[in-house]
């Protein structure tokens, strides 16, 4: 595939625009094509004249090689039933001939005097032995039927011997090769010929297939066979410019010569205005514009052609419809002779420059290609053909110049030769030049697309499209909504918040994913494991939530974060896992959020194979290999479910304390004591639940609870005031032992010590020695006092430790809470609670482990592209968590790794223990957010997408919304459209909507 940069290729066909304008009238003005207002299908015909000139042209360029009319004949009838292979063959042989030795004088005199009377002269001579050698080479350039090369049409071939010499007794050459056959297969370029030789190339535009001018099955066959025809050209040209032309040395050759710079290429996406040809036409001497064609050597019949394309521009001027489909034939009639008396054309190109017409093919242009829009490419291939030719023999005459006396008899290299490698070459040039062509009708398509939108759409941009649609896709009811929830009981203020945002590569901030939604009031507790032997039962409401993300070349523009944020003096615990069963969760994360702390979870989403990709996959495999990969994918659909737990703390505490509902609301210490208890200390509930009669006051209730837990924290004072005292008994005996073991080591630092705490001096009962001395070696109260004195810092230390841990004990007296702080300005958009007048479909006791097989049978019935893939929510692996040590202390952001994790899930699940009494009690006060995503994915870019695949995603995404909506809502799809859309999308997806 040949690069395509835009800037260079404009220059190139700008350039040749040059020697255009001296090929044809002055009353012409053909334009670079992306300069000239044109419609969608002037780009069809631009590809279809363009596919016609590259064949011609090459055609053009395999004549002076020797294709002539007869070999064209017969090449064409064996390639309506076998291939045609067009070959270079060469064969070299190198034998010795002789050796000769000599002797050669150099050319310096040496001079030698005696007495300055007798002088001598003298030369050097040296021997020197050559061996020569036969050089022998045989090249044939050949076609042939299927795999039997005997039955051949030979173009040209050639023989030649020279005599080699070298110093030396090695072969310059292997005494016998043949070299690797050069062999392109030209049975495409044969069948687009008819009997009359005139090419038919067409785009079928009523093929599925056929997506754009450029992106259709015709010249994506025609890329493909003109790529393998540019291979063999370079390969032609590189065998005799980097081989054979190197044979022979010093032949005195300019063989720069060899190049094909000066030959015209005729592939040049050109169109032209017809209202400034019009005009040009009013100011210039009247023209029969009607011919635009070569007489194609014996035709007569062209003259009905010409009056019937009259007629039909006749009636194109009175509002006649133009076909849909252009049918540009060239005709080659008359490869090897023109006609004579044939007249020049008239069709805008001056009177063709004498050439060699006999050598080269004679291509017209069959008239009647005017598009609606007035633009006539294909009215310049005649003489841009002729050209072509001319200047192929201008280059023959200037070989010719440089190659004249190579057939004399030695001489290995000669014109033939070198018109074969300037020819391989200009067919390997038209070839990149046609691909080029193409990749610029598909980038003009891009350029304007760009330009009519103002930019190049990326999927940040799609993601941000996709809500303003869907507003306007569907009824208030359905649309989808962000997916952000408060946690609280009714009429009461949040808890916190719950929600899942996006994080769009443009950096804005993150917003809540939209999602459709629906909720089940009715359906039956869930239940999940704490320990092997415990099992807790969640009620509450429970949603159903439905995601369809998008990826474009595996980018969809964005990264899920599940966010989750507690209010000051508020908590809740977020559980994350499956739901593998209808009644059953399965949890893998947890964790308490309290006190403004925020926990920012990354989401990864993982698709798996869309039906139709995984039925192609498993169509060829064995039963036993079926069954294996049909019981796997049921387990990755199971994994499509992800669940949400929020369970408030408050609620379930006053369930577990025998407390009257809201009793707990505003002892803001209270509440936080009890937690303390149960994570830290991991009390029983039952030794501070309320134990009297259950009719008493609210008050004498929370009274009764605040008595017992005060006793409780008494005890845990007293012992832990025990424990501190025995562990400083401990280390002053740890202190003591250590340090009588190292005293004869740092005696010098223990007297300074003694000194320092009091204990030093010469009494002690040791007597009058040095200080310190006495202390260590003496006897009786020396060393107890010494002990003591030693360990009144461990003891001040232990004091303080002991002060800290009472002051981190709650020892406000709070009753009510202090006010909490609003929302930022940014918040309130993403965590606004959902207002209780909005509707929500309530999906009774729906079983949603049911929903990932529903879907699968949707995807397979009604996305016809294989492109919507089931999608599996991971949880990531490091979480972030924001938190505040005070009310008025900074907020610290830390990560969560695996080991974290860890620790927050015991935490999490020893207070769900004790919140249950170990599973005998249910939490009430929970919420179950059930979430399901699908992927809708495309193999390009956006804007390759929408310019290769002439794919709108919109209406693709539209579709998969749809699909997905009417599972999550229970519905139809034509009770979920606006009614200002549904005509529009019915008539897009009669299928899906016909669907009950």
């Amino acid at each position: 595939m040949a690069s395509y940069n835009p800037t260079t290729f404009k220059a190139t066909v700008e350039k040749a625009l040059g020697d255009v304008r001296t090929i044809l009238d002055n009353t012409r003005r053909p334009k670079f094509a992306a300069d000239v207002q044109h419609k969608y299908d002037d780009k069809f015909l631009l590809a279809e004249t363009l596919t016609s000139v590259g064949i011609a042209s090459i055609l053009n360029a395999l004549a002076p090689l020797g294709l002539h009319d007869k070999h064209l004949d017969r090449m064409r009838s064996w390639a309506s039933s076998r291939s045609v292979t067009l070959r270079l063959k060469a064969e070299e042989t190198c034998t010795f001939l002789r050796e000769v030795t000599r002797e050669e004088e150099s050319k310096t005199t040496h001079v030698t005097t005696w007495n300055d009377s007798f002088t001598r002269k003298s030369k050097s001579v040296t021997k020197i032995t050559e061996w020569f050698w036969n050089y022998h080479i045989r090249y044939e350039l050949f076609a042939f039927k299927g795999n039997e090369p005997e039955k051949s049409v030979l173009f040209q071939s050639h023989s030649a011997t020279v005599e080699l010499m070298t110093t030396t007794e090695h072969t310059p050459y292997p005494k016998d090769k043949v070299r690797p056959s050069l062999d392109v297969n030209i049975t495409w370029l044969l069948q687009l010929l008819d009997d009359d030789h005139k090419i038919n190339f067409n785009i079928d535009r009523n093929n599925s297939a056929c997506h754009t001018p450029r992106r259709n099955p015709e010249i994506i066959s025609a890329l493909s066979e003109l790529s393998r025809i540019r291979s063999w050209g370079n390969s032609v040209h590189s065998y005799f410019v980097s081989h054979y032309f190197k044979v022979q040395k010093d032949q005195g050759l300019n063989l720069t010569a060899v190049n094909a710079d000066s030959l015209f290429v005729p592939i040049l996406p050109l169109f032209e205005d017809p209202e400034e040809y019009e005009e040009a036409q009013s100011e210039a001497p009247e023209v029969d514009d009607s011919v635009v064609s070569l007489p194609p050597a014996s035709e007569p019949e062209h003259a009905d052609d010409e009056k019937k394309d009259k007629e039909k521009e006749k009636e194109k001027k009175k509002g006649g419809k133009s076909p849909r489909s252009s049918k540009a034939k060239l005709s080659l009639k008359g490869l090897s002779k023109k006609k004579k008396g044939a007249k020049s054309p008239r069709s805008g190109a001056k009177s063709p420059r004498k050439s060699d017409a006999s050598s080269y093919s004679q291509l017209s242009l069959t008239p009647g290609l005017a598009l609606p829009s007035g633009v006539l490419p294909s009215v310049f291939l005649t003489p841009f053909l002729e050209e072509q030719k001319r200047t192929f023999k201008e280059k023959f005459d200037e070989l010719q110049k440089q190659f004249d006396d190579q057939t004399k008899k030695g001489m290995l290299v000669r014109i033939n030769e070198a018109k074969v490698a300037v020819l391989g070459l200009h067919i390997a040039q038209l070839c990149t030049r046609y691909d080029q062509a193409m990749d610029f009708i598909e980038d003009m398509l891009r350029q304007q697309l760009i330009s009519a939108i103002g930019k190049v759409v990326k999927p940040v941009d799609f993601t941000k499209y996709l809500l303003f649609h869907n507003r306007l896709l569907f009824k208030e009811a359905f649309r989808p909504d962000g997916f952000s929830f408060a946690v609280r009981r009714p009429d009461h203020g949040p808890e916190g918040y719950v929600s899942i945002e996006a994080q769009l590569a443009d950096g804005s901030l993150k917003e809540p994913i939209h999602t459709s939604r629906a909720v089940s009031y009715n359906s039956p507790p869930m239940t999940f494991s704490l320990t092997a032997s415990v099992e807790v039962q969640l009620k509450g409401p429970r949603f159903l939530h439905g995601w369809v993300s998008h990826q474009f070349s595996g980018d969809s523009g964005q990264k899920l974060h599940l966010v989750a944020r507690a209010r000051q003096f508020s908590s809740f615990i977020l559980i994350l896992g499956r739901i593998p069963s209808a009644n059953a969760f399965d949890p893998s994360h947890a964790i308490v959020v309290t006190n403004k702390d925020l926990i920012d979870i990354p989401l990864d989403l993982e698709t798996i194979p869309s039906p139709k990709e995984f039925a192609d996959s498993i169509e060829s495999l064995s039963p036993e290999q079926q069954r294996f990969a049909k019981a796997y994918r049921s387990m990755q659909l199971s994994s499509t479910l992800f669940g949400i737990a929020v369970v408030q703390i408050k609620p379930q505490m006053e369930k577990l304390l025998k407390l009257d509902d809201d009793s707990l609301t505003k002892e803001i210490k209270l509440t936080q004591e009890l937690q303390k208890l149960f994570t830290t200390y991991h009390i029983p509930s039952d030794l501070i639940s309320f134990d009297g009669d259950v009719a008493a006051p609210k008050t004498e209730k929370v009274e009764r609870v605040k008595h017992h837990v005060s006793r409780m924290w008494e005890m845990i004072k007293k012992e832990e005031k025990k424990q501190l005292t025995d562990a400083v008994s401990a280390s002053a005996y740890r202190t003591l032992t250590d340090t009588t073991r190292s005293s004869s080591i740092v005696s010098s630092s223990i007297s300074s010590s003694f000194s320092s705490y009091g204990g030093g001096g010469g009494g002690g009962g040791g007597g009058g020695g040095p200080p310190g001395r006495g202390a260590i070696g003496g006897r009786g109260g020396a060393a107890p006092q010494m002990s003591r004195d030693r360990n009144a810092p461990v003891q001040q230390q232990q004091q303080q430790q002991q002060q800290q841990q009472q002051q981190q004990l709650p020892t406000s007296s709070l009753s009510s809470p202090s006010p909490s702080p609003s929302p930022q300005a940014g918040e309130v958009s993403k965590t606004q609670p959902i207002p209780q007048s909005m509707t929500v479909t309530d999906i009774g006791d729906t079983d949603v482990t049911a929903l990932p097989q529903e879907l699968e049978a949707k995807f397979a019935k009604f996305d016809t592209d294989g492109a919507l893939r089931p999608t599996i929510v991971n949880v990531g692996k490091v979480w972030s968590k924001s938190s505040r040590k005070g009310l008025l202390s900074e907020a610290t952001v830390t990560s969560l790794n695996k080991e974290d994790l860890k620790k927050e899930r015991t935490g999490a699940f020893d207070l769900l223990d004790a919140l249950t009494k170990s599973g005998l009690l249910s939490l009430d006060s929970a919420e179950i957010h059930v979430f399901i995503a699908a992927t809708h994915s495309f193999d390009r870019t956006i804007m390759d997408t929408v310019i290769q695949g002439n794919i709108n995603p919109i209406e693709k995404l539209e579709r998969s919304s749809l699909i997905v909506t009417t599972s999550i809502h229970r519905t139809t799809p034509d009770k979920l459209i606006d009614g200002n859309q549904l005509k529009r999308v019915t008539e897009m997806n009669t299928k899906l909507l016909a669907y009950e």
